[in-house]
């Protein structure tokens, strides 16, 4: 009976042993499947791509977890960088979905039309109308008063809209001085005409390679070649200010005075950019003052004229009005300087 008793007991026993380690694997096993399973998010935040450029806008969103597309567009923004998005940012969408960059090409092209011959007021408006900013400068010519005489580009050449067209117009015919000067004979006096020639025609230069340098320097090496240098600010990874390409390609002969495209970078930092003023057909105090209120620094360079009207008139700048450039970057202005020829 006793043994009975004791076999029950120890049955008994082993049956609830038996299913409190049954239990106990059941714990853990639940624990385990709270621990691995994480749902994921069903919606992510999608961040503002305007404003960067195309590589590092599509780096910030596949990073997010979205996928890109983009659409190239005509704008005033440098090329390759993001100037709209959709979904816009903040918006709230699937992982996955794709987000469209819209991302600039720069500013639309047009084709420089032929001016020589027509009137300075004709010529201006023909180029204003195609968006080119003009500068007008004027020479000494048999051409009749007003009639363009010189265009810079030539004809033909594309441009970006909004780019800087230079005319030169016809001031009329040289001066003629008069001087009597009496005769060695008692025979009769002679008078002696002496007329003043017009300008020579303009010498070539050869475009030196500045592609690498500084701004500053690639200004002067280009000024000391007697060409004006035309800056456009582009995005790059070179450290800011950087010369990273020229047009024409150095080595090129040239007329002398012509404008040599120069693409400076923006560094590898997001810069602020602000349009550069138009102060052509202002005075230099004047013009100087309004760039500097804008924000900039301001280099006078000299600019040789036969017309006495224009003397000490800004007839040109660089970079042109309306071109986006970094607050506290130079803008030169060209002054011209009457000389009545001695």
């Amino acid at each position: 009976m006793i043994g009975g008793v004791v076999a029950a007991f120890a049955l008994s026993g082993g049956k609830k042993h038996h299913k409190a380690a049954t239990t106990a694997r059941t714990v853990v096993i639940t624990r385990s499947v709270v621990q691995t399973t994480t749902a994921p998010p069903t919606t992510v935040s999608v961040p503002k791509a305007v404003g960067l450029t195309v590589a590092d806008a599509s780096t910030l969103l596949q990073n997010s977890g979205l996928k890109t597309q983009t659409r190239q567009v005509s704008s005033s923004q440098p090329a390759g960088v993001v100037v709209s998005q959709a979904p816009s940012a903040g918006s709230m969408v699937k992982p996955g979905t794709t987000v469209t960059l819209n991302v600039s090409q720069g500013a639309p092209k047009v084709t420089m039309p032929l001016v020589l011959g027509l009137t300075e007021q004709e010529a201006t408006a023909k180029l204003r109308a195609l968006g080119l900013v003009v500068s007008l400068a004027h020479y000494a010519s048999q051409k009749p008063a007003g009639t363009v005489t010189g265009q810079r580009p030539p004809a033909g050449d594309v441009v970006a809209k909004g780019a800087h067209a230079q005319i030169n117009a016809s001031s009329g015919p040289p001066s003629t001085t008069t001087t009597t000067t009496p005769a060695t004979t008692t025979a009769s006096t002679a008078p002696t005409t002496t007329q003043s020639q017009p300008p020579p025609a303009p010498a070539t230069t050869t475009v030196p390679n500045v592609v690498g340098m500084q701004l500053a320097d690639a200004r002067k090496a280009m000024r000391t070649a007697h060409l004006v240098t035309e800056v456009h600010y582009v995005p790059s990874q070179q450290p800011l200010y950087t010369v990273v390409a020229e047009q024409p390609a150095a080595g090129r002969t040239v007329k002398t005075g012509s404008h040599v495209l120069v693409n400076a970078s923006l560094g590898p930092t997001k810069q602020t950019l602000k349009a550069v003023p138009n102060v052509v057909g202002l005075n230099e105090a004047t013009a100087t003052s309004k760039l500097q209120n804008a924000g900039f620094a301001v280099d006078s360079v000299d600019q040789p004229t036969s017309d006495p009207n224009q003397d000490g008139t800004v007839v040109d700048e660089q970079p042109a009005s309306g071109q986006q450039a970094p607050p506290g970057s130079n803008v030169t202005i060209y002054v011209a300087r009457y000389s009545s020829g001695g």
